[in-house]
């Protein structure tokens, strides 16, 4: 009598787990919409934003880092900023994004291993230097002679319109401050 009891209630469990699977994993969601042509926006360095009006928060003689080291550095905390990399980026539901601009370091004013170096891009964050490289960095601004500054360089942003139907993106900067300055 129980194995007659148990057949069916593992055929209903099983039946129920595949419903399950079925709706968790297949949907509208995954089929990606067909492409539709749309106009160019030309990106670049010249089309970031600018920085809010008032005076520079950056001085000019704010040290600029030499471009195409070869050195990729990765930015964290990304997902925090998407709307302003969204806005950076324009209307990717189409493609992928990508575009260079030019990014600036900004180091916390705490002691060196607890403070991080913020990274700006188009006048707002965009993330900041992992905890390993905002101390390298912090180190490489001392032997410049220029501690606790801000600096500029080079930085791409990346999007990714994922299949979730969120974009995903990703800031990479071109800098080597490992290099002995």
């Amino acid at each position: 009598m129980f194995n007659a009891l148990l057949l069916p209630l593992l055929l209903v469990f099983l039946a129920a787990l595949v419903w399950w699977m079925l709706r968790r994993f297949s949907g509208p969601g995954q089929t990606p919409a067909p492409p539709q042509p749309t106009a160019a926006t030309p990106r670049g360095p010249d089309t970031v934003p600018a920085a809010p009006p008032g005076p520079s928060p950056v001085a000019d003689d704010a040290y600029t880092w030499p471009r195409d080291t070869g050195v990729q550095v990765g930015v964290v905390g990304e997902r925090l900023h998407a709307a302003h990399l969204a806005a950076l980026l324009g209307d990717m539901r189409q493609v992928d994004g990508r575009l260079e601009a030019a990014a600036t370091l900004w180091p916390d004013a705490g002691p060196a291993p607890e403070a991080g170096v913020a990274v700006w891009i188009g006048g707002a964050p965009v993330g900041q230097l992992g905890r390993d490289d905002a101390l390298e960095f912090r180190r490489a601004l001392e032997r410049l002679g220029r501690p606790g500054q801000p600096s500029r360089c080079v930085a791409v942003v990346f999007g990714r319109h994922g299949q979730n139907g969120q974009a995903d993106y990703r800031v990479v900067l071109d800098i080597d401050f490992f290099a002995e300055a």
